[in-house]
């Protein structure tokens, strides 16, 4: 899962991209390696160097704000992301937080944007305790 915040910038290089470490990629990255990106470029890339049946689950990127009220630049990095994987036919969503009642932790609203847009909405809620290998969310196509 990716992290992107509108106009926030991470590390050392003041990156738009932050990796969020989680099932399943956590395995394969060295215990308590930071990694930003400046570009979609470079997040796709990296993201491409995992082995399929990661990649197969698909790049999730979590925006920390609701889309309401982006600027023209937070549209356009979002736009860049999407046609750079649909370039590498690569699974993506996009995740916009919702408020749940059913714990502290935001739940998130998922749209699959690459390598076809789909109006189906995938809902991810916050669960009390990790389970079967994933930390804190379960998803669902939301009907």
């Amino acid at each position: 899962m990716m992290f992107v915040e509108k106009g926030a910038r991470f590390g050392p290089d003041d990156a738009h991209y932050l990796l969020l470490p989680q099932p399943p990629i956590d395995d394969y990255l060295p215990q308590g390696a930071e990694h930003f990106f400046n570009t979609a470029e470079e997040l796709i890339g990296f993201f491409l160097n995992f082995p399929p049946p990661v990649q197969g689950r698909g790049l999730w990127v979590t925006r920390a704000l609701s889309p309401d009220g982006d600027t023209e630049e937070d549209l356009q990095r979002i736009a860049q992301l999407v046609a750079q994987a649909s370039r590498k036919n690569l699974l993506l969503y996009i995740c916009d937080p919702v408020s749940t009642d059913e714990s502290d932790l935001v739940g998130w609203e998922c749209a699959q944007r690459s390598p076809r847009k789909s109006e189906q909405l995938v809902y991810c809620a916050p669960r009390a305790e990790p389970h079967l290998g994933h930390p804190w969310w379960d998803c669902l196509i939301k009907s």
